[in-house]
């Protein structure tokens, strides 16, 4: 039970610091590691794919350690996307809002 809690808190710790790299990394960088994750993803799923064909025990354990890396991973970029959000979020709230009855200056 101890063992399954640590990594309980590990995964939060990993998802906490994704969502904090997403609000804190430059908007580029951010993105690019978006895609990475994204493409780690793919990679994982595809992998996935390919140990359905294997049988046995062997077969099960590489499933199910790819299963999980690949949750792991899903939710890492959940959570950096969520960040990045609402990075968006606070930039929209620091810029002052266009008056739909702003002055208009005519000169005749």
């Amino acid at each position: 039970m101890v063992i399954n809690e640590q990594d309980k808190e590990i995964r939060q710790r990993l998802e906490d610091s994704e969502c904090k790299l997403g609000l804190s990394m430059p908007l580029d960088d951010a993105k690019a590691r978006a895609g990475q994750l994204e493409s780690e993803a793919t990679a994982l799923e595809r992998r996935l794919i390919l140990a359905s064909g294997i049988e046995g025990i062997q077969g099960f354990r590489q499933r199910w350690s790819l299963h999980g890396r690949l949750t792991d991973t899903k939710k890492r970029l959940e959570s950096l996307k969520q960040g990045i959000d609402n990075r968006k979020k606070d930039v929209e709230k620091d810029e002052p809002a266009q008056s739909s009855t702003a002055k208009r200056w005519f000169f005749w």
